[in-house]
């Protein structure tokens, strides 16, 4: 089962290894799962990148793409510093009352506030970004290169 992300592992000669999560685009909207965030937050986690720049990426010239992707992935994660919602009374085991996201997060983090839908969202994308993965939304049309 999809989690509505599309991992991406790009080896670069200029750029060296570049780990991609992109939230797979919906019919109805180009952010697919991650829309749930926008406009919240939480959706300062996720990085806009122009489809050309992916394409070009993917095809072996990553410098445009790095340019897009801002600051490494546990940095962008550490700026939301919001609480584990099970932190209290050992729901999450790790999960003390300092609990937040970064390289130690517990897996069983869990954002507080948020819908059960979202809450999914948001956890996936922390540990994609624990794991160096940026999280990107594609906007604007990619090509294929024959």
């Amino acid at each position: 089962m999809s989690d509505g992300f599309r991992r991406i592992d790009l080896k670069d000669k200029e750029q060296g290894s570049i780990l991609l999560s992109v939230s797979m685009p919906t019919t109805t909207d180009q952010w697919g799962v991650a829309a749930l965030l926008r406009g919240t937050e939480w959706d300062g986690l996720i990085r806009k990148v122009s489809g050309e720049a992916l394409s070009h990426a993917v095809h072996g010239w990553a410098t445009p793409l790095v340019r897009e992707l801002g600051p490494d992935p546990v940095v962008v994660m550490r700026r939301n510093q919001i609480s584990c919602a099970l932190s209290t009374g050992g729901q999450c085991v790790g999960a003390g009352p300092d609990c937040r996201p970064g390289r130690t997060m517990p897996d069983c983090y869990e954002p507080p506030k948020l819908t059960i839908e979202a809450a999914v969202v948001v956890s996936t994308i922390l540990r994609d970004l624990r794991s160096g993965r940026h999280v990107v939304v594609v906007i604007g049309a990619e090509f294929v290169l024959l």
